[in-house]
């Protein structure tokens, strides 16, 4: 069980590690999504069938960075956190199992004397 315990806190510093992690990825990300849309590009500056073209894949981007920072990374912060919500609970039933058998083995011990 003592095994059993230190392998889940060590998954539980992982996990929320990784979370930190995440969270300066989403972070960046949203930091840099205005940055697609530089340099600005109007009429005078650029016109035509390829300024449409590029504007296009400009706006396709700004979507996608928009669903990786707000909805995918969110997504994976929500089922990391769930996780090590989880692991403190199996930790904390670990725990008690263990202070059970701890006394279950001292009560043994007090009756053989």
């Amino acid at each position: 069980m003592q095994l059993q315990l230190a392998e889940k806190k060590e998954q539980v510093t992982r996990l929320e590690t990784a979370i930190r992690e995440l969270e300066v990825v989403q972070r960046e990300f949203i930091q840099h999504q205005n940055d697609i849309k530089n340099p600005e590009l109007s009429t005078k500056t650029w016109n035509g069938q390829l300024s449409n073209a590029f504007n296009e894949i400009r706006d396709d981007i700004s979507l996608t960075f928009k669903d990786i920072s707000q909805l995918q990374l969110t997504d994976s912060i929500n089922r990391i956190e769930n996780k090590v919500n989880t692991l403190h609970y199996e930790i904390g039933s670990l725990q008690d199992n263990i202070s059970r058998e701890i006394s279950r083995i001292e009560a043994e011990k007090r009756k053989r004397d």
